[in-house]
């Protein structure tokens, strides 16, 4: 689902979504189409579930998101190696 559509269905809401289709561009994700697993009214709900499914598969492309932003961008932080 696009995020428009999202925000439109579900307004002032945070969801918990995996993503489908998302691209990097100058150290910012962008995130294009989600497959909502579930939609909460309260960010703690939310984080409650994110940490609970992150915890099972740490590899899975699992995100919250507010849906009062127009837009699903994350900044990405790159940690240096250290020899």
């Amino acid at each position: 689902m696009k995020w428009d559509k999202v925000r439109e269905q579900y307004p002032n809401s945070w969801v918990v979504f995996d993503s489908l289709e998302e691209h990097e561009e100058n150290n910012i994700l962008y995130v294009k189409d989600i497959a909502i697993i579930e939609v909460f009214n309260d960010l703690n709900d939310a984080y409650k579930l994110y940490r609970t499914l992150h915890r099972q598969d740490k590899n899975r492309k699992l995100s919250l998101g507010d849906t009062r932003k127009t837009s699903l961008e994350y900044e990405i932080k790159r940690i240096g190696l250290v020899r």
